[in-house]
């Protein structure tokens, strides 16, 4: 007799067909005990805009079906406009700094000449 049900969902679980995530279960023969258990799951951020975009329509599609609470869809939707109004803030910050160092080369180059 097993010790380890079979017949209930929960004993595998396949996860979503597609989307902008991935749980990742156990981990490499370089990680500490508690890591390499397979009941161990680690989620990685959203790291860029397309991420953050792509996991919307999921969301919806997931309404839709009943997989997800509308209250939770309305959260994610107001945390994905926050998380790209910052990934569009440090874009713009970056890109003032690039202009600033360029202007400084440029006037240092212009003094030493």
């Amino acid at each position: 007799m097993s010790l380890i049900p079979t017949s209930v969902s929960w004993a595998h679980p396949t996860g979503p067909a597609s989307g902008a995530h991935r749980t990742l279960r156990g981990g490499a023969w370089d990680d500490n005990g508690r890591n390499i258990r397979v009941s161990n799951r680690v989620i990685s951020p959203p790291t860029n805009p397309q991420e953050i975009k792509s996991i919307l329509p999921q969301a919806m599609v997931d309404v839709d079906a009943r997989k997800l609470d509308l209250r939770i869809a309305s959260t994610l939707t107001y945390m994905a406009g926050a998380l790209l109004k910052a990934f569009e803030t440090t874009e713009v910050q970056e890109r003032l700094a690039r202009l600033e160092a360029d202007m400084q080369n440029k006037a240092d180059k212009h003094d030493d000449s």
